[in-house]
């Protein structure tokens, strides 16, 4: 039996999809049961994948906060996905609610201007109390892993209804008709 860590590094492929992850593993031994125990993945859970249209200081905000859940930091994640709902508004915003001086009266000022859908301010508002909970950890209550996890799937949500879809929908080839014989 070989002393210290060991790690290896596995290479896995959905059936269903086709995707393939790599996976860290790290050997624990646990009372007189011994396994192989995940401790990270790439791509990272939460990878936007296609990032078309997706500016890049909103995918990067998005892309450190999942790996902020993908290595337990709960609090450092939800701050990062509140960021990211920041690089929306700067991105989507009109210029008087990029203009304001919090990220909550530019959410209003963005659902009073029709800029964004009817939910977005719902939505927004959560994403950004839970991220303010994660970086004024002082006046909240602790952030679980469970919390941020969700807060990802929220944000990845947004990202995709504002950015990837319309992409998509851009690049989708238009139905032609056939020329008359």
């Amino acid at each position: 039996m070989l002393k210290g860590n060991r790690e290896r590094v596995t290479s896995l492929r959905c059936q269903g999809c086709g995707d393939a992850t790599a996976v860290v593993e790290v050997y624990s031994k646990q009372g007189v049961y011994t396994q192989w125990r995940g401790v990270s993945w790439w791509p990272k859970p939460g990878h936007l994948g296609d990032t078309t249209g997706v500016p890049d200081s909103l995918a990067d905000a998005f892309e450190e906060g999942s790996r902020c859940v993908g290595v337990d930091a709960p609090n450092a994640a939800v701050a990062m996905f509140r960021n990211a709902l920041a690089q929306i508004v700067q991105d989507k915003g009109s210029e008087e609610a990029k203009k304001k001086d919090t990220l909550n009266k530019a959410i209003i000022q963005m659902v009073a201007d029709r800029t964004l859908y009817d939910g977005f301010k719902e939505w927004a508002d959560h994403v950004r109390t839970v991220g303010n909970a994660g970086a004024h950890q002082e006046s909240f209550e602790p952030i679980t892993i469970e919390q941020a996890e969700e807060l990802m799937s929220l944000t990845r949500h947004l990202i995709d209804t504002l950015y990837v879809g319309p992409a998509r929908l851009s690049r989708a080839m238009p139905a032609r008709k056939r020329p008359k014989a």
